[in-house]
């Protein structure tokens, strides 16, 4: 709070009647020692700008990035035919590459983000991205076998699918697990006898 203040990071004010405000809301961080204890909590402010979420796939994601004098020897069976002193100049970019990522963020990410709220050029980065065979998948809804559900107070994320999918190979979807305690059984204080016994 004290680095909000210092920093002279807002002015208390009524909300002028043209302008619309944004929550936000304070964000707790617990940063561990390697031994697990706790070093410090962060408290931050953070903007609580309801945001959505959309998922894109890009088809062969890597072979839209250019790339400048990067060469590689001739795929599996190709030396046969051409030669073993042939190489590939590489034009686009591979998985595994280097340069990969970085190929890809020159082609769309600088310009899109370079752009702004600049509607015309925008416009052409999307026309440019649709050529590339991107897919909109609509709203984050499974990302890396997570499920996400989107609410006002949150993003709440499950991994359903890592209990589920196991059950349903082993046929083991509709049983009722046995569990090591008695069902229905009301949990009591214990007593320092018993925990004393316990201990032996």
């Amino acid at each position: 709070m004290n680095a909000l203040r210092r920093s002279d990071t807002w002015e208390i004010m009524n909300l002028p009647r043209d302008k619309t405000k944004v929550g936000c809301k304070w964000v707790f961080t617990i940063k561990c020692k390697l031994d697990g204890s706790i070093e410090r909590v962060l408290l931050s402010l953070a903007i609580n700008s309801n945001w959505p979420l959309y998922q894109l796939d890009v088809k062969n994601v890597f072979l839209n990035g250019n790339l400048e004098e990067v060469f590689i020897s001739l795929p599996p069976s190709f030396e046969e035919k051409l030669g073993s002193d042939k190489v590939c100049e590489l034009r686009k970019s591979l998985y595994g590459l280097r340069q990969s990522l970085r190929a890809w963020f020159e082609r769309f990410g600088k310009p899109m983000t370079s752009y702004g709220d600049d509607i015309d050029k925008l416009e052409s980065s999307r026309r440019d991205l649709q050529k590339t065979l991107i897919k909109d998948l609509g709203m984050l809804k499974y990302f890396l076998g997570m499920e996400f559900a989107r609410s006002k107070e949150g993003i709440f994320v499950n991994q359903r699918t890592y209990v589920l999918d196991p059950l349903g190979e082993t046929g083991l979807l509709g049983c009722k697990a046995e569990t090591p305690i008695e069902p229905n059984l009301k949990s009591q204080a214990a007593k320092l006898e018993d925990v004393k016994n316990i201990e032996q």
